[in-house]
């Protein structure tokens, strides 16, 4: 350990990306059409819009619509409904066994609900559909049980044909199954043991019921099973609410199925544009309940539901129950969409936009506090929300996602105060105001927000999980990071294809956690694993797989291994200057990550021109006063640091601190990032009374912003020791050094590099200082964190031993 050359910690920002977001749209990428806003129209394209309305009798708000669909991107029904989790199941019984209830075109109905079903977007819940001989109890409770390990961002449907039978005091419904021989309500499974069967306490998705039998009384469905507490993610609807048997209606090609289910093909087939009433595209259970009772009861009055021999005319009346919020659907096609806006559209948009403001940011190689930017999916998606003037709950979202965010604390605050008792509501406003404080950059102040969105309602949304790790990982608090990291990734391991590219977002985030740690065995894996997987699903040459090269050269450069992440830096670099032009942003970071590794192995000719190019890139795209160039001005100023160029540091290092006090505020732990390294430089050139109050000033923005025990902390207060070391001050010196130690000790592992240099700095200190009492408690810690160094020596002791 050299006297002459203890350590710094100069904080040179890497880019390393993290991820918790599910929404990413086709390809990761959006193109400059799709950014661009919708230009207003006219005056006079709205006298015309109006002109022809009257001339052809349409809907003014039809015409208009035609004309300015809503860019997929930005079509927040599209998003819900692609990245839904969509599951059918389909059981019909025939009961062939029980005289006088045959039911043969139940197997007719199953064969085309699946069919449609799969149309729609579903995904078959089990292999085969449990109809006819194979709808026996043990059967459907144990394809009812799959649906409890689904994930929270799910919707099933179950549908059943079949007989019913209502309870004696009307509360429930039994619903018949194979191999009985006479229909009872003691025999089957009863609608509330299904809804508890898939439900259980641990599914907290969407679960609905279409439910086509016969069964007596109109009470069922409103004492037993509202006593449950269905919630508002469970829909039930029957073909009809009274004493009835199930009716059958024969089509023109001679097939005969229930009447109810062709009702239902219909909506969701070739009478969509009938069914969707407000011609928006998005089929709610309350549009199919409509339009079945309507087609039910024309059908009746043609005559063509009839039972017996006399043609006994039936009347059916379909029944629905919960479904009540508009984000509920049963189908969505953009194709049919007319009418480009209406409430159903506004709640889902809503829904799209919570989903998607999920905080995404770059994470600094030493202490994580970069200000994320607000995701540009969401960014898309605000545009088209209208919030009502009495929903600041709403209202606050959008200015989030707009970046209004003192704005939207103050909304958002007006809906904590008229949403206390409403639970759904309130869980989604702690996660708004945590995710807020986050977006501030004030990570320590978001925890108090996630914790009670946590303790309100827990979470099996991976998605959700990943945040609720990054946020824990953000105030430096690894080890409460790392179970919701590993939950979301167990769960997507479990629901997810091997090749789905969520995947490699949970095992890219989890990688990053113990690169953070220091655990490099562990992180590599899981980088090269998410490559593996993104390199299939998204393609050779798209920009997320540059993302997940980007991180593993990150971690092969912390390991000193730069052979092998040089290749990795330059694959990324070429993909997105391809994929998003040589003047994006993102490349800028590339640019940046690359000329680090340079300059880390002294290759500074190699270095200089990546770092100006990143600058000018940033300067030109985000405009010069933009926390990202503050960011390249650093980066910069770090490579003329260490070469000891500080006429030309200086400057940059001072333009970098203006521009983020201005931005982020003077207390703001970017700004201390950027008083560590102006002081750092100061310090290199002897001017010690100019760095002492740098140095000082970074230690008290971090204690607040980043709290007692964060490893950004511990680089400030090693510097600062540093520095009273320099001057022989040793009594200021050595309580930082012990400060700084047991912090890195505690939170990043004796195998971490920070570790080992705050360790090596402190011993260095003791030993010029020659306090041995003080160094001696150190030793185990030196030989677990530099076991070479001691094993050179015993060899060198064994050596003069023998001789």
């Amino acid at each position: 350990m050299d006297d002459a050359h203890p350590t710094k910690l100069v904080h040179t920002e890497v880019t390393n990306m993290q991820s918790g977001q599910p929404y990413r749209l086709k390809g990761r990428g959006v193109s400059i059409a799709h950014q661009q806003l919708l230009k207003q129209r006219s005056p006079w394209h709205q006298w015309m819009t109006w002109l022809l309305a009257i001339v052809f009798g349409l809907s003014p708000s039809l015409v208009v619509a035609a004309t300015v669909p809503i860019p997929e991107q930005e079509d927040g029904a599209l998003q819900v409904w692609n990245e839904k989790t969509k599951y059918y199941l389909v059981i019909s019984v025939d009961q062939q066994d029980v005289p006088g209830a045959k039911l043969s075109f139940t197997l007719t109905d199953a064969v085309l609900v699946a069919k449609q079903f799969e149309a729609l977007g579903y995904r078959p819940l089990v292999k085969d559909h449990i109809v006819g001989s194979l709808a026996e109890k043990e059967t459907v409770i144990t394809a009812l049980r799959k649906i409890r390990d689904l994930p929270e961002w799910a919707s099933v449907v179950i549908y059943y044909s079949g007989h019913g039978v209502a309870s004696p005091d009307d509360k429930d419904v039994a619903l018949q199954l194979a191999d009985q021989t006479i229909l009872d309500y003691g025999l089957g499974i009863k609608v509330s043991d299904l809804i508890e069967s898939a439900r259980d306490k641990n599914y907290n998705g969407e679960l609905h019921l279409i439910i086509d039998a016969c069964f007596s009384g109109t009470g069922a469905f409103t004492g037993a099973l509202t006593l449950k507490e269905l919630g508002p993610k469970t829909t039930i609807l029957t073909s009809s609410a009274t004493t009835q048997n199930s009716i059958a209606i024969t089509l023109a090609n001679g097939t005969k199925l229930s009447a109810f289910t062709h009702a239902l093909l219909q909506a969701t087939g070739k009478d969509w544009a009938k069914a969707d009433d407000n011609g928006d595209g998005i089929l709610r259970f309350g549009e199919i309940h409509t339009y079945s009772s309507n087609q039910l009861t024309q059908w009746y009055l043609e005559g063509r539901l009839t039972v017996g021999k006399e043609k006994t005319r039936i009347k059916m009346n379909p029944q629905l129950i919960g479904g009540r919020h508009q984000e509920v659907i049963l189908a969505y096609d953009r194709t049919k969409v007319q009418r480009w806006a209406s409430s159903s559209r506004q709640a889902l948009q809503l829904v799209a936009l919570e989903r998607n403001l999920v905080p995404t940011q770059p994470v600094t190689a030493t202490n994580g506090t970069s200000k994320p930017e607000i995701p540009q999916e969401a960014q898309l998606l605000a545009k088209q929300l209208t919030p009502k003037d009495d929903d600041p709950y709403a209202q606050g979202i959008k200015a989030q996602a707009q970046g209004r965010l003192d704005e939207a604390d103050t909304l958002l605050a007006q809906a904590l105060d008229r949403e206390a008792a409403h639970e759904e509501r309130l869980a989604k406003i702690y996660l708004a105001r945590g995710r807020n404080e986050t977006y501030k950059g004030n990570y320590k102040n978001a925890l108090p927000w996630y914790k009670k969105r946590i303790a309100l309602r827990p979470t099996k949304d991976p998605a959700l999980l990943n945040e609720f790790g990054q946020a824990w990982q953000n105030a430096g608090l690894y080890d409460q990071a790392l179970p919701y990291y590993t939950e979301a990734l167990a769960i997507r391991e479990k629901n997810l294809s091997r090749d789905d590219p969520d995947l490699a977002i949970s095992l890219n985030n989890l990688a990053l956690l113990y690169e953070t740690q220091g655990k490099y065995a562990e992180a590599e894996p899981l980088y090269q694993r998410a490559i593996q997987i993104d390199e299939v699903a998204l393609g050779p040459n798209h920009p997320g797989l540059a993302t997940d090269l980007n991180n593993l050269a990150l971690l092969y450069e912390t390991q000193g291994k730069y052979a092998e992440a040089e290749p990795l830096y330059q694959r990324a670099l070429a993909i997105n200057e391809q994929a998003l032009g040589a003047d994006h942003p993102q490349v800028a970071l590339n640019l940046n990550n690359l000329a680090l590794l340079y300059k880390t192995q002294g290759k500074y000719a190699e270095a200089e021109p990546l770092y100006q190019r990143a600058l000018r890139i940033s300067e030109t795209a985000l405009g010069p006063t933009h926390p990202s160039v503050a960011i390249r001005l650093n980066n910069l100023a770090a490579l003329y640091d260490s070469q000891g160029k500080y006429a030309e540091a200086e400057p940059l290092y001072q333009r970098a601190l203006a521009i983020n006090e201005q931005a982020l505020g003077a207390d703001h732990p970017q700004v201390a990032l950027n008083l560590n390294n102006l002081a750092a430089l100061y310090d290199s050139q002897g001017k010690y009374a100019e760095a002492e109050p740098l140095y000082q000033r970074a230690i008290q923005i971090d204690e607040v912003a980043l709290g007692p025990n964060h490893p950004g902390l511990a680089t400030d207060l090693n510097n600062l020791a540093l520095l009273y070391k320099t001057q022989g001050k040793y009594a200021e010196a050595e309580p930082l050094y012990q400060r700084a130690y047991d912090i890195v000790k505690a939170r990043l592992g004796l195998d971490h590099p920070n570790t080992k240099t705050v360790l090596s700095n402190y011993v260095d200190f003791l030993m010029k200082a020659e306090w041995q009492e003080k160094l001696i408690p150190l030793v185990p810690d030196l030989r677990t964190a530099f076991p070479g160094i001691f094993a050179e020596s015993n060899a060198k002791r064994e050596m003069m031993n023998a001789d």
